[in-house]
């Protein structure tokens, strides 16, 4: 990743702290995905190691982009950069996310119907989609389709980067994981979320906290299918660590934006700015400082 952000302009706009986030979001997503690794019994390569890196730090800076795309057109230019169709950046920031999937494709070195696009354009689609979740309108069969995908899709592609030959069970128990992973970290933020206006399952009252309890144990339950229960409790406990380390992160930003409050905002759209759409906790990677339900919280529901 560090050729890639060192081909990139000082401007006011891609500048050391851009990059320091974005290094440090890879490097919380390389130990989830190196946890996933071990328990599947697989080694976490320094190519793994690579291109975990490179698709954090991809996924970090398009969530934030996609935040912030209001207007600008950026979700329509996502759409054609995942489908290897030409597109011309808008800005720098934009040019240093089409560095960094570029690289991130030379890396990887698959082919375009590697199952790992298809998850990729079903990030992007139920991104898109969850602007619906602003909506007064928005049903509860909407809000589960878009629960789901989110989820189900960027956990299906951030262990993929790892793991290039996943098979359909394998796959499902993955996707699972990610849906139940992601009604965690809605349930922590529905006071947050109902605030500002987004409906999620746990904020409409769909989704309780021994429902949540019964789907992460779905989940496990699936993974362990798979991997056998010693390691499917470990990469769901090691996933519980990485939203706990993105809930620091996320209350970092957020006082560091009330200490901004009364100075000049800095460039639109570069990471840590204040406010949230409803856009995927896991992408940028998944996943933008969200945290699950605290251990004692699961315990108690």
């Amino acid at each position: 990743m560090a050729p890639v952000l060192a081909r990139q302009p000082d401007t006011d706009t891609v500048h050391a702290g851009l990059h320091a986030t974005l290094r440090a979001w890879s490097a919380k997503g390389g130990h989830l995905v190196a946890a996933y690794c071990r328990a599947s019994g697989v080694p976490f390569t320094r190519h793994a190691a690579e291109v975990t890196a490179l698709g954090c730090a991809f996924a970090r800076l398009y969530d934030d982009l996609l935040d912030d795309s209001a207007g600008t057109g950026f979700a329509e230019r996502a759409g054609l950069l995942f489908a290897h169709r030409p597109w011309t950046p808008a800005g720098p920031l934009e040019a240093l996310a089409g560095d960094l999937f570029h690289t991130l494709e030379r890396r990887l070195g698959r082919r375009p119907d590697d199952p790992l696009y298809a998850a990729l354009t079903a990030v992007h689609y139920y991104q898109c989609r969850s602007a619906r979740q602003t909506s007064p309108l928005v049903t509860r069969a909407e809000l589960e389709e878009v629960t789901w995908g989110k989820g189900a899709a960027t956990l299906t592609v951030l262990f993929s980067l790892a793991r290039p030959r996943m098979g359909a069970q394998e796959r499902a128990a993955v996707a699972e994981l990610g849906a139940a992973l992601q009604l965690c970290d809605d349930h922590h933020d529905r006071d947050a979320d109902a605030a500002l206006g987004i409906a999620t399952l746990p904020g409409v009252g769909a989704c309780d906290p021994a429902g949540l309890v019964e789907r992460l144990a779905a989940a496990q339950a699936r993974l362990a299918g798979v991997h056998g229960p010693r390691a499917a409790r470990r990469v769901v406990d090691e996933a519980h660590v990485f939203l706990l380390l993105s809930t620091v992160g996320r209350a970092a930003s957020r006082l560091r934006a009330a200490a901004r409050s009364d100075a000049p905002s800095h460039a639109a759209g570069a990471p840590g700015s204040a406010g949230r759409t409803p856009g995927n906790a896991w992408a940028a990677l998944l996943l933008r400082g969200r945290s699950a339900v605290a251990p004692a919280d699961r315990r108690g529901a």
